[in-house]
């Protein structure tokens, strides 16, 4: 049977009298210090609040001129700056921080960090380059790395993004295969463009090890071969983008057609276009199925692969290649496509911001310009202008 020490009934209101007092202690505390702001503060706050961005911009100023030595406003301030576009006046503010010296390493780096952004605003990226680079390897590493990649995207410089890139994996711990691949395929692209095909095949099979559904990979692969006069190797690595990604094969039918017929191989290309018609059927898979059937099969069956095809995809592009050749189309599917046709063409648009919409504005209800919207429908504005 358990004891009780009577003396700790005691000592208990002894403990939760400290505890009142404690925090009563404390919210005096922060009462004064919230009295003791000075008014400036509080006017600024509600002009932010009210997204009057000069007013309280103006504010900061003169308080910043009356507490130098305050880094946080600061560092509010250089923010409106560049918010408001005058990069000038945040990089300014920032090297004045950064000037003073007594700042501690973690207010150092996130500075250095704002001062970057600063650089990228303004487009001065070498700079922008050099801040972000200084803070590698410091617990700010995971937010400089992403304006880094950023930046060396917009350089096109691919090496160094793939490195950028790797490097974020192993920080953040969040896998970028697509990023990557994309990456390598450019380097690929260009030194295809260059004719340096060493170079070219290497970066191709960098994109697939990182991300073995990359359709752009095979899809320069596959140039890479036919340029090297093996087009059976071209067309192995085009048939890959099945696989990978269906969606993808508009962009290699063609291709696989026109290689397909030029080698000898028409009758196997034409069945296999036929699958790729069922699986993707689009404008771009029609038209390289019906050159490959027109070159094997002849007229009769290409009128009949493009009835087909209105049947059970109508579409306007459709029954437009069914009339170059000759194919009666059918009335009521070619009255039904006319109507959805001219339904979305028969709209107004506002030239401000593109909004349409079936009746005349003299306001548009999604952006709220004035007199946006020409008094011509869509179609008219398409054909004129």
């Amino acid at each position: 049977m358990l004891e009780i020490e009577y003396w700790w009934l005691a000592v208990l209101p002894v403990f939760f009298a400290l505890g009142w007092a404690a925090a009563r202690i404390d919210i005096r505390q922060v009462i004064r210090e919230a009295r003791d702001l000075p008014r400036a503060y509080f006017r600024a706050l509600n002009l932010l609040v009210s997204e009057d961005t000069e007013r309280a911009t103006d504010v900061l100023v003169e308080l910043a001129r009356a507490e130098r030595g305050n880094t946080e406003l600061q560092l509010a301030l250089a923010g409106l700056f560049r918010r408001k576009g005058e990069t000038d006046r945040a990089i300014r503010t920032h090297q004045n921080v950064l000037a003073e010296g007594a700042l501690e390493s973690e207010a150092k780096q996130k500075v250095t960090l704002e001062l970057a952004l600063d650089f990228l605003a303004a487009g001065l990226l070498d700079r922008a380059e050099f801040e972000l680079r200084r803070l590698l390897g410091t617990p700010l590493e995971a937010r400089a790395l992403p304006p880094l990649l950023s930046l060396y995207a917009a350089e096109r410089e691919w090496h160094k993004a793939i490195e950028t890139a790797r490097r974020l994996e192993e920080v953040t711990g969040h896998p970028r295969p697509h990023e990557i691949a994309q990456y390598w395929c450019e380097v690929a692209q260009h030194a295809f463009n260059h004719s340096d095909d060493v170079t070219a095949t290497a970066a191709v099979e960098a994109a697939l090890a990182a991300n073995y559904k990359c359709t752009r990979a095979n899809l320069i692969g596959g140039q890479l071969a036919l340029r090297q006069g093996d087009p059976a190797q071209a067309l192995a690595c085009w048939q890959r983008i099945e696989a990978q990604n269906a969606e993808d094969l508009p962009l290699v039918a063609g291709l696989i057609g026109d290689t397909a017929l030029a080698r000898g191989d028409g009758a196997a290309a034409v069945n296999l276009l036929r699958g790729y018609l069922q699986q993707a059927p689009t404008v771009d898979v029609l038209d390289a199925t019906l050159r490959v059937v027109l070159a094997v099969e002849g007229e009769a069956a290409a009128r009949s692969l493009l009835a087909e095809a209105v049947q059970q995809r109508p579409s306007i592009l459709a029954v437009s290649r069914q009339l170059e050749h000759g194919g009666p189309p059918d009335t009521a599917t070619l009255r039904q496509l006319l109507g959805q046709h001219t339904r979305r063409l028969a709209q107004y648009r506002c030239q401000a911001c593109g909004f349409r919409a079936r009746a005349h504005y003299w306001q548009c209800p999604a952006c709220a310009a004035w007199e946006s919207y020409p008094a011509r429908r869509v179609e008219e504005l398409n054909i004129y202008d």
